[in-house]
């Protein structure tokens, strides 16, 4: 049996909207699965990707993201100079948030 990629196994449950080059849409793929293998009750990830020119260089790349499961949804948003390091700070931000204890 040949190995699924992650593009395939997580057909539905990852929708990324925005202009992002393939390379950007693998890297966010394979990010999303390390998020589906660290909780197993991620229903779906939603990820947008913008970029404003009149913003600093620093702040140009505006990534949003919209995490469901069993709960009530996380909601993150991160601004850096380049969309792969927003896409990194918002997983990032999302397993972290996932990690914190619920009240």
């Amino acid at each position: 049996m040949l190995p699924s990629s992650p593009s395939t196994d997580l057909a539905g449950r990852v929708d990324l909207s925005g202009a992002i080059s393939e390379d950007l849409r693998a890297t966010a793929l394979e990010l999303a699965s390390r998020l589906f293998a660290h909780n197993i009750h991620i229903d779906r990830i939603q990820v947008s990707f913008d970029s404003d020119p009149s913003r600093a260089p620093s702040d140009r790349f505006v990534v949003k993201g919209m995490l469901e499961f069993g709960g009530p949804a996380l909601l993150a948003s991160v601004t850096a100079g380049d969309p792969l390091t927003a896409l990194q700070h918002l997983i990032a931000k999302f397993d972290q948030l996932l990690r914190r204890p619920r009240r």
